[in-house]
């Protein structure tokens, strides 16, 4: 009932349950939030939902980040997915200023921005990433690193940019071993972020 961070949005749906779930979570904590999937797209087609995440970092800058795909950036953006790759840099910095949030815009060189840092872009990477799940393990990893830094000064800033580049990174150390890009797996790709992080110890 006291969580250090949460994470919303793979696998929640968009029921009526979900969108009252989401609606809670925006509206009565100011713990550190991971948002993606179905809970960006619930925003997207609420204007009382993204509200709530808007009042959410009034009270508590910095403390919300949401990862959209092309598709869920379009969504959030009312505007198209073709739009959105054509200028990746123009979209991610109006996420910023419509959602107020910290911003990772997936793809190739995910992009990250926020209302108090200029866009910074991630080189590692690479085509076999797009495999579905693979966009829910990054967002358990921003959580965990985020759970696991706050007794460390690491902020959610910190957190989320760590995140990209260790899960990019993993991706790119199982091509190097001849694993992928084409069949690369999230499952995978988490032992080998495990493995990058305990070769730093």
């Amino acid at each position: 009932t006291r969580p250090d961070v949460i994470a919303i949005g793979p696998g929640l749906g968009k029921s009526t349950l979900a969108s009252q779930c989401l609606e809670e979570v925006l509206g009565s904590t100011t713990t550190p939030l991971v948002i993606d999937a179905d809970a960006l797209n619930l925003i997207s087609e609420s204007d009382e939902l993204l509200a709530c995440l808007i009042k959410r970092n009034r009270i508590a800058p910095a403390r919300s980040v949401i990862t959209p795909h092309p598709g869920e950036a379009a969504k959030l953006l009312k505007i198209s997915t073709e739009t959105v790759q054509a200028n990746r840099l123009d979209a991610i910095n109006k996420l910023v200023v419509l959602t107020q949030s910290i911003v990772v815009l997936k793809g190739q060189h995910t992009l990250l921005a926020s209302p108090t840092h200029s866009v910074v872009q991630c080189l590692a990477g690479n085509p076999g990433m797009g495999t579905g799940g693979m966009g829910d393990v990054l967002t358990g990893s921003i959580a965990a690193i985020a759970a696991q830094g706050i007794r460390h000064q690491l902020d959610l800033w910190q957190a989320t940019s760590i995140a990209v580049e260790l899960h990019a990174s993993a991706a790119d150390s199982l091509v190097a071993q001849g694993v992928g890009p084409i069949g690369l797996t999230p499952s995978e790709t988490i032992l080998e972020m495990r493995s990058l992080l305990n070769k730093l110890l």
